[in-house]
């Protein structure tokens, strides 16, 4: 499992070659001390105890209705198109021989979300019409014979867009689209048509959970790209003076390879499988990346603060820690520190070249999203990907942080990869899915997962005999091991490629290869 990676970065311990035999040994690093130190104080607190007991007990439920939350919305639109097939019959716009939509390419079609059944002055068509032609709607006038049910107001328009076969036509002006003699349709869709209703307030358990989490920016995607299965380029209008918002683009082969039964869609879904897990490694892997390379060179900024600085250190009674202090507890910066010290050469270089690193890291991890974002998940909601990138940090922390015992690095990554796999199946299924509501789907089973595991496994642990290697302790802060192939890690930290290497529970070695571990632990006591 890729993702146990983050449990191998912070092992307890490591190894060299004995008599042939690779002998575990522990590392070294205050780093590791330091987070076991969080995790223990984490665990040890009864009101934290207490929380975790209740959101552990809340949790399971929680996931089961938002589940079925996300079956009842998902089969209730995407990939349907329930209304707008009859709103073009309507206008007009619809071969009743071959059954099949007519808009012409060099048309715009504006859709319009309202209560209204059909077109009233001052309603949804007539407003988008009027944004279309660079004028403010009027939404004021009376509208009378309202839907049943319907209450003064909601005869408003809830929502504009602009739909086109080429997307040079949404960079014409109004006026320009009108001395062109471009064609305008107009068209409404209605929540009770998008519901299945019959009436405004006739809302369903579906559409009330989609539009909750997504809006009706998915309605409407759907809706255009199962009734044309062709190209297209939609925009939402922000305002009633016509300005542009969001704007979505696809291709045919997305709108037509949507849905279908038989070997084909099999096969389609297994490659779609393979592309999750290939998106699933790769982007743990960078944020694994990222996120160790951030813990160990961001201590290098208290190394700078305290050099600038020195007048604020610790020991004159100031908030910034001495230099001389830093060197004890991040022993992997302060081994170089000291031999400049030692000759008598600037810090001055070190510090800028580990934070040039650190910038660059940065940098590259931006650039990868921003990749992600436009290679797998163009057609997504605005900010989605930056909230996916932000959840696969939080369990590659909690990898770093929590997963200490055998059980949890055995358990954990399953879990946890599992809904990240998903995830990214889900997302790549369909065109325009539920995306709000299977992100929230999976956050709550990965903080289920995360909780469990330390309700389960860590608290349980941090109660056991102190000098079974299997028990994580200041000495050994975790128990599970990786070999130590270079006595310089006893200082330095290990290099990024041991974050692949899979970690081993203590049964993995000689007893006699442990050994050294347990006094360790009597030597501390």
């Amino acid at each position: 499992q890729d993702k146990a990676r983050g449990v191998a970065l912070g092992s307890g311990g490591g190894g060299w070659v004995r008599g042939g035999t690779l002998v575990p040994v522990r590392w070294s690093m205050e780093l590791e001390r330091a987070l076991f130190r969080i995790h223990q104080r984490s665990i040890e607190s009864e009101e934290l105890g207490a929380l975790r007991l209740r959101v552990g007990r809340v949790l399971p439920a929680a996931f089961v209705v938002l589940a079925c939350c996300l079956v009842c919305a998902h089969g209730r639109y995407v990939g349907r198109s329930r209304c707008l097939p009859e709103a073009l019959r309507r206008a007009g716009l619809w071969n009743s021989t071959s059954d099949t939509p007519t808009l012409p390419e060099d048309a715009l079609l504006g859709i319009a979300v309202t209560k209204w059944a059909e077109n009233r002055p001052g309603g949804g068509e007539d407003a988008v019409a009027a944004i279309l032609e660079g004028r403010p709607p009027d939404t004021s006038a009376a509208i009378p014979a309202p839907l049943p049910g319907a209450t003064k107001g909601q005869e408003k328009t809830l929502a504009s867009y602009t739909f086109v076969f080429d997307r040079e036509l949404l960079g014409f002006q109004p006026h320009l689209l009108k001395s062109h003699s471009f064609k305008v349709h107009n068209v409404t869709l209605t929540e009770a048509c998008l519901d299945g209703g019959t009436s405004g307030l006739d809302l369903g358990v579906g559409y009330a959970i989609a539009h909750l989490f997504e809006g009706f920016d998915g309605f409407v995607v759907n809706e255009l790209a199962c009734t044309f299965r062709s190209r297209g380029y939609l925009v939402r209008l922000a305002g009633a003076d016509g300005s542009k918002g969001d704007l979505w683009a696809w291709g045919a082969e997305e709108a037509e390879g949507t849905g279908g039964f038989g070997l084909a869609e099999l096969s389609r879904k297994l490659v779609l499988l393979a592309k999750s897990c290939v998106s699933f490694a790769l982007l743990s892997a960078t944020t694994g990346s990222f996120i160790r390379v951030a813990v160990n060179a961001s201590a290098v900024l208290l190394f700078a603060m305290a050099a600038a600085f020195p007048q604020m250190a610790t020991a004159q009674g100031g908030c910034v820690p001495s230099v001389r202090m830093l060197m004890r507890v991040f022993p992997w910066i302060g081994v170089h520190i000291g031999i400049l010290r030692g000759a008598g050469r600037p810090l001055g270089p070190l510090l800028k070249a580990r934070l040039a690193f650190l910038m660059v890291q940065t940098v590259m991890y931006l650039c990868c999203s921003l990749m992600w974002r436009v290679a797998c998940w163009r057609l997504t909601p605005e900010g989605y990907t930056d909230q996916v990138f932000g959840l696969y940090s939080a369990v590659e922390l909690f990898n770093m942080v929590f997963v200490r015992t055998p059980e949890s690095a055995a358990v954990f990554p399953k879990l946890a990869g599992a809904c990240l796999v998903y995830l990214h199946f889900y997302n790549l299924s369909s065109l325009f899915p539920c995306h709000w509501l299977v992100l929230t789907t999976c956050s709550v089973a990965c903080l289920w997962a995360a909780i469990y595991c330390v309700n389960a496994f860590e608290a349980l642990a941090l109660s056991g005999d102190p000098f079974i290697p299997a028990t994580p302790t200041v000495a050994h802060p975790r128990g599970v091991y990786a070999p130590q192939l270079s006595p310089a890690w006893t200082l330095e930290a290990a290099p990024l490629w041991t974050m692949f290497w899979p970690v081993d529970p203590p049964t993995a070695f000689p007893p006699d290869a442990m050994r050294h571990i347990s006094d360790q632990e009597y030597l501390g006591a």
